[in-house]
C-alpha cells in the first residue's frame, strides 16, 4: 500500500491529516510505504479478525537511516477489533516503510498517518478510550483545551459509516476518513480542536451492535 506524500506546511500549530490504507490480507503484520519530510508524525491503527488483536510494535524504516521505533500512546480491544495510537520523531526526510506487528492474524486491518506541526512536545497532554460490544455508539468526556485525534473501529455484519459529533459550543470536529471494509468492519478517523476545555464530549455513532472501539488523544 502507497500512502499519498506529506506536502509542505508552515509551522503553525495544527495535525495534519496524511492518509489511510486499509488490508484485507490475513496477517500478523503490515507493511505502508510513504515519503515523509522529517518531523513528528501520529500513526492511527485498526484491526479486526477472531478475536481483537493488539499492535506489539510499529517501526519506520529506511535503508540508509535505519530503522525509528514508534511509540505505544494507547491500546484498546474489544472483542473482535483493536485500536490504537503511536507516535514517533523522523530527523531526516525520506521514503519510509511503516511496518507493524499485531499479537496475532488480522483479518481486516487499517493504518491512518497524521502529522503534527508547530507542537512543544509530541507526548499527548491526555490521551483515554471507551469500548462496547453492542451500544451503537461510543463517547468520551474530556477536560483539556487542544487539538485532537479520535479514531474508532466497530465490526458487524452490515458495518455503516461512522457519524462523528462533539459537544462544545465553540468546538469543531472534521471526520478525516471513514472507511467500510468488505461490508464486516468500519474504520473511521478525526480531528478536533477543543476550545472549551470543560466536560467536552466526543461521540461516534455507527449502525451496529457488535464490538467497537473509541480512542481519543490530545495535544496542546
Amino acid at each position: 500500500m502507497i500512502f499519498s506524500p506529506v506536502a509542505n506546511l508552515s509551522q503553525r500549530k495544527n495535525l495534519q491529516y496524511i492518509s489511510f490504507s486499509g488490508f484485507t490480507t490475513d496477517a500478523s503484520s503490515f507493511t505502508g510505504t510513504t515519503s515523509l519530510e522529517a518531523g513528528n508524525y501520529v500513526i492511527g491503527l485498526h484491526n479486526e479478525g477472531t478475536a481483537g488483536r493488539g499492535t506489539t510494535s510499529v517501526t519506520f524504516k529506511n535503508a540508509t537511516y535505519g530503522d525509528v521505533t514508534a511509540t505505544e500512546v494507547i491500546d484498546q480491544t474489544s472483542q473482535t477489533v483493536a485500536t490504537s495510537l503511536y507516535y514517533v520523531t523522523l530527523t531526516n526526510t525520506a521514503t519510509y516503510d511503516i511496518a507493524t506487528v499485531l499479537t496475532g492474524t488480522a483479518t481486516r486491518f487499517g493504518m491512518s498517518l497524521y502529522k503534527l506541526n508547530g507542537f512543544n512536545s509530541i507526548v499527548p497532554l491526555f490521551s483515554t478510550s471507551s469500548s462496547s460490544t453492542g451500544a451503537g455508539s461510543l463517547s468520551v468526556t474530556t477536560n483539556n483545551t487542544g487539538y485532537g485525534i479520535a479514531i474508532t473501529s466497530n465490526q458487524s455484519q452490515n458495518a455503516s459509516p461512522v457519524n462523528w459529533s462533539i459537544t462544545g459550543s465553540s468546538d469543531s470536529i472534521t471526520e478525516n476518513y471513514d472507511e467500510v471494509i468488505e461490508s464486516l468492519v468500519c474504520f473511521s478517523g478525526a480531528n478536533y480542536y477543543q476550545v472549551d476545555g470543560n466536560n467536552t464530549t466526543s461521540t461516534s455513532t455507527y449502525n451496529t451492535s457488535a464490538a467497537a472501539v473509541l480512542i481519543v488523544a490530545i495535544w496542546d
